[in-house]
């Protein structure tokens, strides 16, 4: 079982890979915040500076090892 973690300032998520439905629940904000550090994280959006040093910056993380872009290409 792996453990996938997105981590942006005080938000984080830990999923159970083989739970991953959790992902389509109901509650919207959280899905909605889900979403957007995936996309900050994996389509390399560009974020003001000001969010960077107020929140951090977006990380995923796959059994506490960070992914980087640069490693799927």
């Amino acid at each position: 079982m792996n453990l996938l973690t997105l981590k942006k300032g005080n938000k984080r998520y830990d999923l159970q890979i083989n739970n991953i439905k959790y992902c389509v629940g109901n509650n919207f904000e959280e899905k909605y915040n889900f979403v957007n550090i995936l996309k900050e994280v994996f389509l390399l959006s560009k974020e003001s500076e000001y969010s960077i040093n107020n929140s951090g910056q977006a990380q995923v993380l796959l059994n506490d090892k960070e992914i980087k872009v640069k490693e799927i290409n």
